[in-house]
């Protein structure tokens, strides 16, 4: 087994590429480029070393492939992190089944028509998370050459990745005495042509400021496509199990614009209470009063001194004044809505922790700038996928690494045979002295590599 061998040979003659470049003079930004093109180069040639080892090692062990017999080698090319990986590998058959495999490949987790290696795949989910496919597809290119590909080929990745990652719980429940949930939708247009609600929920023990802005503190996200959104609760209910001393938490606010689905939150989040969001509500006041000053003063005192008949009393002002029937809509519009939400307006009173809500601004952080801000339009599956994949990059988790997990093979090329790797570790115990005679270096003129190397030699 010689890959440690040849990968360390790889990385000497990369550190002579380096030492060249800044021997030749060049400008500083010139330099990273062309360090990014030889590192780049130097992975695939560690990704190469790597996939025949691993080949080898089978085809050399045949109690490793017992009954598969090699019918021939050819080469496979693919799309890496690093650019295209272009390696030999043995094509076996087995001698009762009749079956034909690359072993190899398997162990990599190639396909027979693998093109993208599941590493490049993962980068391209990513960057789909805030780029459209087809952009997504060319961003590789800008860390490699020849890896772009088509927008097709990063909604195939997507479309084999799960992004429900299973929440671990805390190994010792949280002890708060106010939690705060907050709950809005986004509108995403479906391929049909018509408007589906997304909805985004989130948990957090309230905001940390940082300076010149707040921070929400162990915040959580949740969203999806659901048939029914009481899913969606028992998902959130779940979490708070999980995750909280419930028995010690006195208040669990739940904050929106009243939407039937954000207030049949109450109905399952126990001893929850619902709390009008004072953003769409001032919404409301503004539609009805305009730029009256006057009245939206006298309109907001009644609110805040929880005054419904005062309330009712101003509108009926603003009712009379109104010189348009539009207007006059409106004002009828808020008084229902007012009067409608009444027990999420008086709470604020009763209840001096409740905090602003800012579910609007996360919705179009976590939602809308990939999925509703651009003329496109959304399946079903496709929208609930990245809806689901935007709240998991929200909650601080790696898109590739969790997309990594899903379709990685247990069993690491580098394992294949724990005693052969043993023996390469001691090798390199040892100074790799005997490799430096195979480094082009030392055979062309002195440089300021080959006066290193040719020091280091000779110690």
């Amino acid at each position: 087994m010689e890959v440690i061998h040849h990968t360390l040979s790889s990385f000497l003659q990369t550190a002579e590429m380096i030492v060249d470049e800044i021997e030749h003079g060049v400008n500083y930004p010139s330099f990273q480029l062309k360090l990014q093109d030889i590192l780049n180069e130097l992975g695939r040639n560690v990704c190469r070393e790597v996939l025949e080892a691993a080949d080898r090692y089978v085809r050399e062990h045949k109690e490793e492939r017992e009954g598969w017999v090699v019918v021939r080698r050819d080469t496979k090319k693919v799309l890496s992190p690093f650019g295209e990986v272009s390696y030999e590998r043995t094509y076996y058959r087995h001698k009762e089944t009749g079956e034909y495999r690359y072993l190899a490949d398997e162990m990599a987790g190639y396909g027979p028509h693998t093109r993208v290696d599941i590493a490049l795949k993962a980068n391209l989910v990513d960057a789909a998370s805030e780029l459209s496919y087809r952009k997504s597809g060319r961003e590789p290119e800008k860390q490699a050459k020849g890896t772009q590909v088509s927008g097709q080929t990063v909604l195939n990745a997507i479309r084999i990745m799960d992004p429900q990652v299973e929440i671990e719980p805390p190994k010792k429940k949280r002890k708060t005495r106010i939690i705060y949930i907050e709950a809005d939708e986004d509108h995403v247009a479906s391929q049909d042509g018509r408007m589906r609600a997304v909805p985004l929920v989130y948990v957090h023990e309230g905001k940390r400021n940082l300076g010149s802005r707040n921070k929400l503190k162990n915040v959580r996200y949740f969203t999806g496509v659901y048939r029914d959104l009481e899913e969606l609760w028992y998902e959130v209910l779940d979490y708070l199990e999980q995750t909280y001393e419930l028995e010690e938490v006195e208040y669990i606010y739940i904050s929106g614009d009243a939407a039937s689905w954000i207030r049949a939150g109450t109905e399952i989040i126990p001893n929850s209470i619902f709390v009008l969001d004072r953003y769409h509500l001032a919404k409301y006041i503004v539609a009805a009063v305009g730029k009256n000053n006057e009245l939206s003063r006298a309109l907001w005192k009644a609110i805040d001194a929880a005054d419904l008949d005062q309330a009712k009393a101003v509108l009926k002002e603003a009712y009379r004044k109104a010189e348009t029937q539009q207007r006059k809509k409106a004002i009828r519009t808020t008084q229902r809505y007012i009067v409608g939400n009444w027990d999420g307006i008086e709470v604020y009173k009763t209840h001096k922790d409740i905090i602003g809500c800012s579910a609007e601004g996360h919705v179009s952080h976590v939602l809308s700038a990939r999925l509703s801000s651009r003329p496109m339009g959304w399946s079903r599956h496709g929208m609930d996928q990245m809806a689901r994949i935007r709240v998991l990059k929200a909650n601080g988790y790696d898109v590739r690494y969790e997309y990594l997990k899903q379709h990685s093979r247990p069993t690491t090329l580098l394992k294949i045979a724990q005693v052969e790797i043993q023996k390469e570790r001691r090798k390199l115990e040892q100074p790799p002295f005997e490799m430096l005679d195979n480094i082009p270096a030392l055979k062309g003129p002195r440089n300021g590599i080959s006066h290193i190397l040719r020091l280091l030699k000779s110690a």
